[in-house]
């Protein structure tokens, strides 16, 4: 664990000289060599990660494997396959697959973020930066870049990236609404309004769901929901007992940066960051709709998420003076180190810790 913290404080310590320093080469230095380090833990681990061994033994059988009983998705398939045709090395399958993805992860977040390494920052305290990546971040990773194409109003492009990300995760189709979804303009009253029939429904499901098949009989159809959605790591998704709880934490962690972001929203009329609040309300409104029905099936909800990574530099980038912008990134920063910790600690923490190098030699 000390592996993983140690990286966090270095982003940290990054994150404090872009924020309160001009943007400048050293900043940018400092930004892509943070990405390309990631990048290298994202391939460089053996046995480390969730589904580690269903990922290596898929790449090991692929050509044992009937193409009709292959349910994996064609993009994916047809990697491993290529891959596989000239080599039985795992860590080169998994360089190809961390390359896709940190290259689509990391130029959006430039793109994109007002202070990117920051947003790296929080993207790690959160979920590791994908170093662990499965099929599903891959696919968010690719979908975070088309972000880029509807702020610049191109819809084949847009429309080419979410099929790309659909080839490796089908369930990437759903981001096509972001398109309309970008360009909404919705009163805070009907945003309020939709996230509470959203927590509403959920409790109908969870209690329609335990009344119609009782506890144990619940428990293993959401079970076995999760084994078909493939259900990888995520920090929300491990040791549910208290449904109550799940729906507070739900709260805390997207609800708090959620009425952050339109409060800053009111002030500037900010259109672009009104986009990024769509996106993200999309998302909690998935979130508190499914999370009843099954864990796994919530996961839908982290194709919008994603996103907020990129309010986060929004409400830093808000306080001007220098002192309410050094207590924020105070904040902000305990912040990301309990969430780093919740990370670690509660999920799958015997597949994650500790880092395993492969043994290249």
């Amino acid at each position: 664990m000390e592996f993983y913290i140690s990286i966090f404080i270095v982003l940290l310590i990054f994150s404090f000289i872009e924020v309160f320093t001009k943007k400048n080469s050293s900043t940018s230095f400092l930004y892509w060599s943070s990405c390309f380090f990631l990048f290298i833990l994202s391939f460089l681990r053996w046995e480390t990660g969730t589904d580690w061994n269903s990922y290596h033994n898929y790449f090991n059988h692929i050509f044992e494997l009937p193409y009709n009983l292959d349910i994996l998705e064609s993009g994916f398939r047809v990697l491993n396959y290529i891959v596989r045709s000239f080599t039985d090395e795992y860590t080169i399958m998994l360089f190809i697959l961390g390359a896709i993805l940190f290259s689509f992860q990391s130029l959006a977040i430039k793109r994109l973020s007002f202070f990117p390494i920051l947003s790296l920052t929080f993207l790690y305290a959160s979920q590791l930066a994908n170093i662990l990546f499965v099929r599903q971040w891959i696919a968010v990773g690719i979908l975070f870049y088309s972000i880029v194409f509807i702020k610049k109003n191109k819809f084949i492009p847009f429309l080419l990236l979410v099929l790309i990300a659909s080839s490796i995760h089908r369930v990437s189709l759903i981001f096509i609404i972001v398109w309309w979804v970008f360009k909404m303009n919705i009163s805070t009253r009907k945003i309020i309004l939709f996230l509470c029939l959203s927590v509403i429904f959920s409790y109908f499901m969870e209690s329609l769901l335990s009344s119609m098949l009782g506890g144990i009989e619940n428990r293993v159809f959401k079970e076995r929901l999760d084994v078909y959605l493939d259900s990888s790591y995520n920090s929300e998704e491990k040791n549910r007992t208290n449904f109550t709880l799940v729906l507070i934490k739900g709260f805390i962690n997207r609800l708090s940066i959620l009425f952050i972001s339109l409060y800053i929203y009111a002030k500037t009329k900010d259109n672009i960051l009104r986009g990024y609040i769509n996106i993200y309300w999309i998302g909690c409104i998935l979130f508190f709709s499914l999370i009843s029905i099954s864990p796994a099936l919530a996961r839908i909800a982290y194709y919008f998420d994603f996103v907020q990574i990129i309010l986060i530099s929004y409400i830093v980038f808000s306080f001007r003076t220098l002192p309410n912008k050094i207590i924020a990134f105070c904040l902000l920063g305990i912040y990301m180190l309990f969430r780093l910790n919740q990370f670690l600690i509660n999920t799958y923490n015997e597949e994650i810790v500790p880092y395993k190098f492969v043994n290249l030699f």
